[in-house]
């Protein structure tokens, strides 16, 4: 009987040992957090890559994300900034009474390149809507600080961010797709 007992202690440590460095490799991708003051800017450990390297994935990245690469960038610092002016359609919506209305959004990204890193920052510029032209602000989501309570405010919050952390994982899981060995 203590030797059954042992070697399931045995087992059981042995497990945990093995899983934890596993579990440990899955990093966490922040995300954009946007509240009456704004989107908040996230920085992205990418490891020992340097400010060229970090700062060519993006080039490629945006080359390859956007119809009209020439077109978007803005602002471009080799090997320390670049920044660009994006839009989205469909990006985000909401139901009312059975139907689907949807909002376009045009917005600049602004990446600040350091070695091992880059900065996210994130600015709407203008939000539209698909039937009549006329978007909303961004602040009008709040009320008093608070996200407001109607059901329609909350969807549109909850699928802005949605939109905006697909674009800002697209570029970090370009980091991590680097295997081109075809």
């Amino acid at each position: 009987m203590v030797t059954n007992l042992n070697n399931m202690k045995t087992i059981i440590l042995f497990s945990i040992l093995i899983t934890t460095p596993l579990f440990s490799q899955n990093k966490e991708i922040p995300t954009i957090q946007y509240d009456n003051q704004g989107f908040s800017p996230v920085v992205f450990d990418v490891g020992e890559l340097s400010e060229e390297k970090i700062y060519d994935n993006i080039y490629v990245w945006i080359s390859k994300y956007y119809k009209n690469p020439d077109f978007v960038i803005k602002s471009n610092i080799p090997n320390k900034l670049i920044k660009i002016n994006g839009y989205k359609e469909n990006s985000h919506g909401y139901n009312q009474m059975g139907f689907r209305v949807y909002n376009n959004m045009r917005y600049y990204i602004t990446f600040d390149i350091k070695k091992g890193k880059y900065r996210f920052s994130f600015e709407i510029d203008k939000i539209t809507n698909e039937n009549n032209g006329e978007g909303y602000y961004p602040e009008d989501l709040f009320k008093r600080g608070q996200i407001r309570k109607n059901k329609i405010y909350r969807q549109m919050y909850s699928e802005l961010l949605l939109s905006i952390n697909d674009i800002s994982n697209s570029l970090y899981n370009s980091f991590e797709n680097k295997n081109d060995d075809w």
